[in-house]
């Protein structure tokens, strides 16, 4: 009964150290993460200020219109993961429902201006030329272009007014 006893403790003593590694771990990845992301953000933005100082507009909304799609093909991604509900505990941040005012906001914007990426002449003329390179990689990028498009629905219609 002893052993079973100190076995007992020992599996609970490392489980309690395994589980509060790992907390701590994607706490500090999580910030780190973060962290790596702004210089690329700001790479970004300065592609998009010369964009401005060229006057090409029009390149400009496209490259604005690509992040208002990928934020929400990416909510729907998020929510769709088993640790979504976890994700405040695991990160220290109030992600939910916090951020969700931010995907309001967007599906808002999308309900009511239809994405530009959308567009079949543009869909087709991009998939043509992958048809003649690559086969194979068009067809998947038709179909993870209509996976996309779905979330995208999904979530405007989830979190939109």
């Amino acid at each position: 009964m002893r052993r079973l006893a100190i076995a007992v403790a020992v599996v609970g003593a490392v489980g309690f150290a395994v589980c509060g590694g790992y907390w701590l771990g994607f706490r500090h990845a999580w910030n780190l993460a973060l962290q790596a992301e702004t210089p690329v953000r700001a790479s970004l933005a300065i592609g998009h200020l010369r964009l401005l100082e060229q006057g090409r507009l029009s390149d400009l909304r496209t490259f604005y219109e690509s992040d208002i799609d990928s934020g929400l093909m990416w909510w729907a991604q998020l929510e769709g993961d088993p640790s979504y509900r976890l994700l405040n505990v695991l990160s220290g941040h109030d992600v939910v429902p916090e951020y969700e005012r931010y995907v309001k906001r967007v599906a808002a914007y999308r309900q009511s201006n239809k994405s530009p990426l959308r567009d079949p002449a543009l869909v087709e003329s991009m998939l043509k030329s992958m048809r003649e390179a690559d086969p194979v990689l068009a067809r998947e990028l038709e179909e993870s272009g209509r996976e996309g498009e779905q979330a995208i629905d999904r979530m405007v219609k989830k979190y939109g007014p």
